[in-house]
């Protein structure tokens, strides 16, 4: 990843929003949410970007909660910036365990390694990841790791919370 921006630290507020969001069915909270992230992105940034990209769940996690949380966050910042949204040039490949779960960083750096393929043109493009929450960043890593691969120039993330 070339650069990472949390716009919050995971104070209580702000985890029991994002809880909201992931846990409990509460999309009507995203739009807010977004508006947060989107706020944050100086336009100087918006104007360099060709892409965001959620971060993907697996298929599991799809079919149980019925929606991704970092697409709907990304849509209401591709909405407000006019930054295109690109939500399935990235996909999960595997079924690795929650990064919740994971004992340690190291673990969740294993975790993910191979999780994400790329599924849309990517040469020469600076794209920026979006996802709810950043611990260690291994996610994202393995995400841009994956968009590099396939030719990116440039990837970023974005994120609503930092796990310090």
């Amino acid at each position: 990843m070339d650069r990472a921006v949390a716009v919050f630290t995971n104070q209580p507020e702000i985890r029991n929003a994002i809880t909201a969001l992931k846990y409990n069915d509460i999309r009507a909270i995203a739009p807010r949410l977004g508006t947060l992230v989107a706020d944050a992105m100086p336009e100087p940034t918006r104007n360099r970007l060709d892409v965001l990209a959620p971060v993907p769940v697996s298929r599991s996690r799809m079919r149980t909660r019925g929606y991704n949380q970092s697409e709907l966050l990304a849509r209401k910042i591709a909405e407000l910036t006019g930054v295109t949204l690109s939500a399935n040039i990235l996909v999960r490949t595997g079924q690795s365990s929650p990064q919740a779960r994971a004992n340690s960083i190291a673990e969740r750096a294993e975790n993910v390694i191979g999780a994400f393929s790329v599924t849309g043109e990517t040469a020469g493009m600076r794209i920026l990841l979006i996802d709810d929450v950043m611990t260690t960043g291994a996610t994202l890593n393995s995400c841009a790791r994956a968009l590099k691969d396939t030719g990116a120039s440039w990837v970023g993330a974005l994120v609503l919370a930092r796990e310090l």
